[in-house]
């Protein structure tokens, strides 16, 4: 993501199911609920990218910075073993995703953005095993909302790769 994109994205965007604005959140369970979740919600949507940008307030959109670094961050899988938070995230969502984490210093404070990529999913998303979803302001079990996990199921119906365009500007004798 380039610096003007996401300062645009800020501008123009509030939280929603698909965006969500952080300062220092770095808890490695919330971020993968919060992927899972945020993943979903643009699979509902049928947007390509959700995002999880942090040195953000979130109702002011005011930038603030964060002292949180993703590539120094650190998650345990158990009590015994730390790994790099993004090989954790890695591991516990499913199915795996494309995440593009930047880091941008933007009037000498730290902004992070992860854009979240569910272009080519085809199924729910979970983190540890469990499917979340956006609900007002806060992140839930997707099993709570039968109905929003229907309209979840139902946007795969809409991308069956047999009705997509497999070329186009074809002359009807090159279709045939």
């Amino acid at each position: 993501m380039e610096e003007q994109t996401l300062l645009e994205l800020i501008r123009t965007h509030e939280e929603s199911e698909i965006i969500e604005y952080k300062e220092n959140n770095a808890n490695p369970d919330r971020i993968g609920k919060y992927i899972s979740a945020l993943g979903n919600g643009a699979l509902m949507t049928h947007t390509p990218y959700a995002y999880l940008v942090w040195g953000v307030k979130d109702v002011t959109k005011e930038l603030v910075g964060t002292t949180f670094n993703p590539e120094l961050a650190k998650a345990s899988a158990n009590s015994k073993n730390k790994m790099p938070l993004i090989t954790f995230l890695d591991k516990f969502v499913d199915p795996r995703l494309s995440l593009d984490w930047s880091s941008f210093n933007i009037n000498s404070k730290t902004i992070v953005c992860l854009v979240i990529n569910v272009t080519f999913i085809k199924r729910p998303i979970s983190f540890k095993g469990t499917k979340y979803i956006i609900s007002g302001s806060s992140v839930e079990d997707l099993n709570m909302f039968p109905e929003k996990e229907r309209i979840l199921w139902n946007s795969f119906k809409s991308s069956k790769f047999e009705l997509e365009i497999a070329k186009r500007d074809l002359t009807l004798d090159e279709v045939r």
